[in-house]
């Protein structure tokens, strides 16, 4: 208990809560109607194959759920994760549970008792992790098909 508070109290100013974020003030794109274009639907095989992916040795995350339960269960939940990670893709909103994370500190070197000898490292929902992939290669694809970024 002693450590877990001494952790604690060591970790604890980083998630205080008090986020600056820095907005962007990039003007908006001449010539191209960005806002009138249709978002990408997720596809069931795209959903399955990152499903596919996962590390099964990883740790359970936020949502308790093993990765090997999900990875089994592919065949089966394959329809009903693409139709609530389209839901979400659409509407631009994102299951509050997929937000949340057990945060862990896992030991680097040094002495056991120094807390900054511990590495802070976030556990997140795997179903959270598949779908910041379906969304990093859509938006890599978008801008990789419109010619975004320049190869130079």
């Amino acid at each position: 208990m002693e450590k877990a508070e001494v952790l604690k109290n060591f970790f604890a100013p980083v998630f205080s809560g008090n986020l600056s974020f820095h907005i962007s003030q990039a003007p908006e794109p001449q010539g191209r109607e960005w806002g009138k274009e249709v978002p990408p639907s997720v596809r069931k095989d795209k959903v399955r194959d990152h499903v596919r992916k996962v590390n099964i040795h990883r740790s359970m995350g936020s949502d308790e759920m093993h990765p090997r339960v999900t990875i089994e269960l592919t065949a089966v939940v394959a329809k009903l994760l693409c139709i609530i990670f389209d839901k979400s893709w659409q509407s631009g909103e994102v299951c509050s549970d997929w937000k949340k994370g057990n945060i862990m500190p896992i030991f680097k070197k040094g002495n056991t008792k120094d807390p900054r000898n511990y590495q802070r490292v976030s556990l997140t929902s795997m179903l959270s992790k598949i779908v910041e992939q379906i969304v990093l290669d859509a938006m890599s694809r978008h801008m990789s098909d419109r010619e975004v970024i320049r190869d130079s």
